[in-house]
């Protein structure tokens, strides 16, 4: 039994760095034991971006509205993780894994705004390929403002069904994960 699964993470100015380094692999001393740097040179990008820091800046100048500078805590970006288990993956010739990929970054695109999505990059040098994809929670009025997309809990409930059923359009035999609302459980980082 394999589940598509998404995970959100908000990141305020001083996470995006360290971010970036993770995902681009752009130090030797990883911190994730997981990492095999023989295989890192599969690791691709669905969306190439140069600079996080950068490009959120450019994007706020261009796009931000409100009359008032950003708050020192603001959540400027949000990290997404789509992935599943390992077994999945290892069923899937690398075309239909390119496919998984790509339809969660379109998943994403739909529910954020393809002009908020900066970064998307797909690691294949951890034990389960995943997708790290980052977006900006920029309204279309202008207001950096996570809540606009993700107010409650029961949003993300909605959204994690929502990627499910897009998911099984491509791929039946993913599971929608049972609601931690039903089993109580907690998530560990």
């Amino acid at each position: 039994m394999s589940y598509c699964i998404m995970r959100l993470e908000k990141r305020k100015a001083n996470n995006i760095t360290g971010m970036q380094i993770h995902n681009d692999r752009s130090t030797e001393n990883h911190s994730n034991k997981d990492i095999n740097k023989e295989l890192t040179h599969l690791n691709y990008d669905l969306i190439e971006c140069e600079s996080y820091k950068k490009k959120i800046n450019e994007e706020l100048e261009k796009r931000y509205t409100v009359n008032k500078s950003l708050r020192k805590d603001a959540n400027l970006c949000v990290e997404v993780i789509f992935t599943s288990d390992k077994e999945f993956f290892d069923k899937l010739s690398s075309e239909q894994e390119s496919l998984y990929f790509e339809k969660s970054l379109e998943f994403l695109q739909e529910f954020a705004g393809e002009e908020n999505v900066i970064s998307a990059t797909v690691h294949k040098d951890e034990n389960t390929p995943h997708l790290h994809a980052v977006f900006m929670p920029l309204t279309r009025d202008g207001r950096l403002n996570y809540k606009d997309f993700i107010n409650t809990k029961y949003d993300l409930i909605n959204l994690q069904d929502k990627y499910h059923e897009k998911m099984i359009e491509f791929f039946q035999e993913l599971e929608r994960g049972k609601s931690s609302t039903l089993t109580a459980r907690k998530y560990l980082s």
